[in-house]
């Protein structure tokens, strides 16, 4: 509901206070605000079906970016490299409240029966984010880009099970 933007805000306000100034601690605010925006704009738009694509699309691109999901997942990796206690509130809090979210909307706004339809951006976009991901772990150097790399990949294979959520709840 609507308490789900106030708990996403409060969550990357509080790992923007405790990372250090620069422009990855800016960027991860800025990622906070447009999906607090994105879930607020797809739930102002609900109730209405012919515009059941950009609800899909609102709702995708909101805690699809926080989470990290291709075409959004350049962002974390210089996070993580920027200061450790932001990663692991990163990659332990932030990411997965935003699949949770991602999970919630899409099954909420979609109704009892959403388009079938409506996994398959979820699928292309998880399973990007899993082999982009886990390409970086597997070819990175240093511990946090590896890190980095093997939270994107999660968030991607939990995107695709958000997919098989939703085909199910389709049919």
């Amino acid at each position: 509901g609507i308490k789900d933007p106030a708990h996403l805000l409060l969550t990357g306000g509080a790992i923007w206070a405790s990372g250090e100034p620069g422009r990855p601690r800016t960027v991860q605010l800025g990622m906070t605000g447009l999906a607090a925006l994105a879930i607020l704009g797809a739930a102002a738009l609900r109730d209405d079906p012919a515009l059941a694509p950009a609800v899909l699309g609102l709702a995708l691109i909101g805690p699809g970016a926080l989470a990290g999901l291709a075409p959004f997942h350049r962002w974390p990796g210089p996070v993580h490299r920027a200061a450790p206690s932001q990663a692991a509130l990163l990659s332990g809090a932030l990411q997965p409240l935003a699949l949770y979210l991602l999970l919630r909307l899409l099954l909420d706004l979609g109704g009892i029966a959403p388009p079938l339809w409506w996994g398959v951006p979820p699928l292309l976009m998880g399973s990007a984010t899993a082999l982009t991901g886990g390409w970086r772990a597997a070819t990175s150097a240093e511990v946090d880009s590896c890190l980095a790399g093997l939270t994107e990949r999660q968030a991607g294979l939990a995107a695709i099970g958000i997919r098989l959520a939703l085909i199910r709840r389709a049919t």
